[in-house]
């Protein structure tokens, strides 16, 4: 049995030993005699879990002990390698300015070109709607229908 199915069955003795139904001399007697048997193997259990914990956290040092050095970080993908070598051989060339950045100026006037693309494309798509078909309100829309019925 595991540590855990041990002293699950060690409460259950203890709660079956003080019930008061618990009062045949047979049952009581082979429960204590099992409840013993489970007190002493869970402490033969917890003192070699003790010892394996210790034996897992102990350091041997002595006077010819090495150096060893960190494990070495995991391999990464060549391609990635290759990028990075081929940025730090860039970067240089621009001095401080990483490739890739833009000044503030330069984001701003990219943000109101896009934003007056955008305002073309809607007015050319409601330009489209009005040529395809005349705009008619509600109220004129609703006058065919009631015609047509």
């Amino acid at each position: 049995m595991t540590l855990r199915e041990l002293q699950d069955l060690h409460t259950l003795n203890i709660k079956i030993l003080s019930s008061p139904g618990a009062s045949t001399s047979t049952y009581v007697s082979r429960v204590s005699s099992e409840q013993a048997q489970i007190e002493n193997r869970l402490v033969e259990l917890e003192g070699v879990e003790r010892i394996n914990s210790a034996l897992r956290n102990a350091r041997i040092k002595g006077e010819g002990d090495m150096v060893i050095d960190s494990p070495p970080e995991p391999p990464q993908s060549r391609t990635i390698e290759a990028k990075r070598k081929a940025l730090f051989r860039f970067t240089p060339a621009y001095g401080e300015a990483m490739p890739g950045t833009l000044t503030l100026q330069e984001a701003i006037n990219l943000e109101q070109q896009a934003h007056v693309r955008e305002k073309e494309r809607i007015e050319r798509i409601a330009e489209k709607k009005r040529l395809e078909g005349e705009v008619l309100t509600r109220q004129e829309r609703e006058a065919r229908i009631w015609a047509f019925m």
